[in-house]
């Protein structure tokens, strides 16, 4: 096609000038978005698959409780970390997919949604854990540090392997990763690791759950700005 052609189909079909666009737009005043309402329009975003496990998990829990007392705690230190797995590919399911188009034409930007997600699952992560600890026997904050310990050590993990490996193979390499520290929580209560849990190593215990935290704060805040750097 010749460009006089062109010139001439241009002139056939071009648009007709918008008509009061620009007194439209004086119109429309934006409207502030709140936190509440981003974290519920993003929760109900999340996989109902994820509800779904959570739900049994809790099931199982109430469930060892009231038969099975001995196996409780194992089962709740190696759910742990497989949660964090979890969380943390559903909240980066967006940049793990290739979302960039979608993400980019929304209404909130990706380092928003992915940091309300992270937000929403962690706490509710975090509460189970509180929860779960109301069930198994022991002390209970030496409980929950016990919980916590593998869990934020997942979570660190994930976030590295996302940040470093985007895509199908992170999730593969976060769920292979969690298992493995599932698997050495539940060799140091079967196997000859139990001292580790005596009340003495509570400040160790307690330490560790303080660096992982900050480790996995900081290793989440370079992870979101490498995300927002692919969406620019």
């Amino acid at each position: 096609m010749d460009q006089k052609m062109q010139e001439e189909l241009k002139k056939i079909y071009a648009a007709p000038a918008p008509a009061g666009k620009r007194a439209f737009f004086r119109t429309v005043q934006p409207q502030p978005v709140r936190i509440r309402y981003m974290l519920w329009i993003q929760a109900a975003y999340i996989s109902k698959c994820t509800w779904i496990l959570a739900a049994v998990f809790f099931g199982i829990i109430l469930f060892l409780s009231r038969y099975y007392e001995i196996a409780l705690f194992v089962t709740v230190i190696a759910v742990m970390p497989l949660l964090a797995a979890g969380s943390v590919t559903e909240s980066m399911r967006s940049f793990t997919y290739g979302m960039r188009e979608l993400e980019m034409s929304a209404r909130f930007s990706a380092k928003s949604v992915i940091l309300a997600r992270m937000c929403i699952l962690g706490t509710v992560n975090i509460l189970s854990a509180f929860f779960c600890a109301l069930f198994v026997q022991g002390k209970y904050m030496c409980t929950v540090l016990y919980l916590l310990v593998p869990y934020l050590a997942a979570v660190y993990l994930c976030l590295l392997i996302v940040r470093i490996m985007p895509g199908r193979d992170g999730i593969y390499a976060c769920t292979a990763g969690s298992f493995g520290i599932s698997m050495l929580a539940i060799g140091s209560i079967l196997g000859k690791g139990m001292w580790i849990y005596e009340e003495r190593h509570l400040y160790v215990w307690l330490a560790a759950a303080v660096l992982l935290a900050c480790m996995s704060l900081k290793e989440g805040r370079r992870t979101l700005r490498s995300i927002e750097s692919c969406f620019v």
